[in-house]
C-alpha cells in the first residue's frame, strides 16, 4: 500500500489555489495512511485505532526514557513475535521462572520448586491477588510422576504447597512446576 505525499505542497510563495488540488491529492493519501490503522478522520470514533500494524521487525529499542515503554517485534526463531521493553530497560520475556502482565492487567507468574511441603515465594509479589495457582509434579522417577500436589494459602506474595504420594498417602518432597494467575 502506497500513499505518496508531497511534502512540498503548498509552495511558499505559490497561489492557493493553483496548489488546491495538489493539497486535496496529499490529504486524500493522509486519511489513506491513517485509515488503515484509524478510524478514518471526521467519521465516528475517529482518533482511534481499529489495530496496530507493526513494521519490519527490528532488534530491541534502545533503553527508555523518563517513564516511556516500547511495544515492538522481533523475530523468534524466523517468526515476528511482540514484545514490551518497560521504562527500566527491561524486556519482559519468557524465562523458566517468570512473571508477565497481560492485557486486562492480569499477571501470570511460573516456576519450578523441589523440595518438602512448604510455603512457597514468588519472585515477585501480585500487587493485589493471587486468584489460583496450579502445580504439575515433574520428572521421570515413578515415584514423582504419581505424587499429589496439593495448594493452599494464597496470598499475593506466596502459597503453600503439600506433596503426597498417591500409593502411601504420606508426605512426600515435590517436584513440579507452578503457574499463578493473580492481579
Amino acid at each position: 500500500m502506497s500513499f505518496p505525499i508531497d511534502i512540498t505542497v503548498p509552495g511558499a510563495n505559490n497561489f492557493p489555489g493553483d496548489d488546491q488540488p495538489l493539497m486535496q491529492a496529499n490529504f486524500t493519501n493522509i486519511n489513506g495512511f491513517l485509515s488503515v490503522d484509524h478510524v478514518n478522520p471526521g467519521a465516528v470514533n475517529n482518533g482511534f485505532h481499529k489495530q496496530v500494524t507493526f513494521s519490519a521487525p527490528i532488534s530491541d529499542p534502545a533503553t527508555p526514557l523518563d517513564d516511556k515503554g516500547y511495544l515492538y517485534t522481533k523475530l523468534v526463531n524466523t517468526i515476528p513475535q511482540l514484545f514490551f521493553l518497560n521504562k527500566n530497560g527491561t524486556q519482559v520475556s519468557a524465562t523458566s521462572n517468570g512473571s508477565v502482565t497481560v492485557l486486562g492487567g492480569i499477571i501470570l507468574k511460573w516456576g519450578f520448586y523441589s523440595g518438602p511441603s512448604a510455603t512457597i515465594t514468588f519472585p515477585t509479589a501480585f500487587p493485589n491477588n493471587c486468584f489460583a495457582v496450579f502445580m504439575q509434579p515433574a520428572g521421570t522417577n515413578p515415584s514423582v510422576v504419581n505424587d499429589y500436589v496439593y495448594v493452599s494459602s494464597l496470598t499475593p506474595s506466596s502459597f503453600f504447597a503439600t506433596g503426597t504420594r498417591r500409593i502411601q498417602l504420606q508426605s512426600n518432597n515435590i517436584a513440579a512446576f507452578y503457574f499463578a494467575i493473580g492481579n
